[in-house]
Formats: C-alpha cells, sequence, structure tokens
C-alpha cells in the first residue's frame, strides 16, 4: 500500500469514528512531507538556473567553435590559388606585368584577414570569458589557433611552389 493510500484510509475510518483530525498524524505529515515541497520549489529553482546557464554555455561553445572554423576558412582562401598565373597561350612562361599589383593585392587580403583572425581570437575570449589572457589556457588556445593560421600559410606556399613546379 501507498502512503497516500494509507492516509486516505485513515481520514475515512477517522470521519466516520472520531471527527477530529489525529493531530499525532498531521503532525507528522506537516513535520516529514511539506518541508519537501519547499524543497521542491528550490530544486526546481535550482534545475532552471542550471539549465539556463548549460544552454548559455552550449551557446557561447557553439559560437565559439563557429569562430574557430571561419579562422580555418579564411585561411584556406589562397590555398589553392596561387600568386602568380601562366601567360595565356604559352604554358611555361610567368606572366609578371601585374606583379606589384598582385602582390599589393595578396598583401592587403592577408592583413585584412589577420585583423578578421584577430576579431574572431578576441571574440573567442569573451564568450569563453576569459579572465586572465595571461593564463597557460588562454595561452595554449592561441597557439592552437596559430598552428591552424601557420597550416593555412603551409598550404598557400605549397600552392604557389607546386604553380612553379608545373
Amino acid at each position: 500500500m501507498t502512503t497516500v493510500f494509507s492516509l486516505n484510509q485513515i481520514n475515512d475510518i477517522r470521519g466516520r469514528t472520531l471527527r477530529r483530525p489525529d493531530t499525532i498524524v498531521n503532525d507528522r505529515i506537516r513535520q516529514h512531507i511539506l518541508p519537501f515541497y519547499n524543497v521542491s520549489d528550490q530544486i526546481w529553482d535550482y534545475i532552471k538556473s542550471t539549465r539556463a546557464e548549460v544552454h548559455d554555455l552550449e551557446n557561447r561553445l557553439h559560437n565559439a567553435k563557429a569562430n574557430v572554423e571561419q579562422i580555418q576558412r579564411l585561411m584556406s582562401t589562397w590555398q589553392d590559388v596561387p600568386l602568380y598565373k601562366r601567360s595565356e597561350g604559352k604554358s611555361t612562361l610567368l606572366y609578371l606585368d601585374d606583379k606589384e599589383q598582385r602582390l599589393n593585392n595578396r598583401y592587403k587580403e592577408l592583413d585584412e584577414t589577420g585583423k578578421k583572425i584577430t576579431g574572431l581570437l578576441k571574440e573567442n575570449g569573451e564568450l569563453l570569458k576569459v579572465e586572465n589572457y595571461d593564463s597557460d589556457a588562454w595561452k595554449n588556445y592561441v597557439d592552437y589557433v596559430d598552428q591552424m593560421v601557420l597550416e593555412g600559410f603551409r598550404k598557400i606556399i605549397n600552392c604557389n611552389l607546386m604553380f612553379f613546379l608545373r
């Protein structure tokens, strides 16, 4: 039998015989069961606040991950586009008439990309709620992003070297 069923039976019997509440049972209920109702309200508030914090953390991590993926996309922009091009109709001759303009354009693109990457990295610091930018954890994270950028440069250089070898 459940406690509720037992209490209902007691109340039925009491109602037919005693006509007054059994103060011992009611006191026990007040003493042992009612505090759980108050606690359950606190637990529900705790659950709601914890759920909100977890949801916030999930969103911030999702955005930080999207920023890292954006950094990778930015670095992959030139990995398949050589800096120079060959003259049309002459497969072995380089077209160098616009080399200064091409170099300036590429430098400008790389500079703008560097600023975007720096901005994304700062945004990730805010998303990850970094308190100390001198901490080992943050330095390791920056090193991780630096390695991605270096890998992107390696691919850019490789693309250009392969262009000259063809």
